[in-house]
């Protein structure tokens, strides 16, 4: 039986980095390139917010979603700020509803999740397949269409 997050030791407040912190760091792999100084130091950053948001217990693991122009984090709703608002277009551009991190989701797949991004294109189903192909297993998508 997997524990909800907040029992699992995790606050849902605390949880809502994550995202932030991830759409930070697609956003300079984008400008900057995977290999640049301000993208690594955002790797780092992202890395330990995402070990931080995995549930203690359980096998559940992190699932972002989009509804709209919302962030659902486990199913519920985060505060709408621009930065959520940004990384919700930014998912469903990419044609993604959803992205579930499993609990053993390892550094090399955050990179590869945000390779994915910076060299996905601009067409949704580009970047949808790019992801899913290089991501199955560990990080699991759910797509818009």
């Amino acid at each position: 039986m997997s524990l909800p997050s907040q029992e699992a030791g995790r606050a849902p407040e605390r949880r809502g980095g994550v995202c932030s912190q991830l759409n930070i760091l697609i956003k300079y792999s984008r400008m900057y390139g995977f290999d640049h100084k301000r993208t690594e130091s955002a790797f780092e950053t992202t890395w330990k917010e995402l070990q931080a948001s995995l549930p203690v217990a359980g096998t559940g693991g992190l699932l972002l979603g989009v509804n709209g122009n919302r962030i659902l984090l486990d199913g519920l709703p985060l505060d709408t700020g621009q930065a959520e608002r940004s990384f919700a277009q930014l998912l469903s551009a990419a044609g993604l509803a959803s992205i579930h991190f499993a609990p053993n989701v390892s550094d090399e797949d955050l990179a590869r999740l945000v390779r994915a991004f910076a060299l996905g294109g601009s067409k949704a189903q580009d970047l949808s397949k790019q992801m899913k192909e290089s991501l199955a297993g560990v990080i699991e998508f759910a797509s818009t269409k």
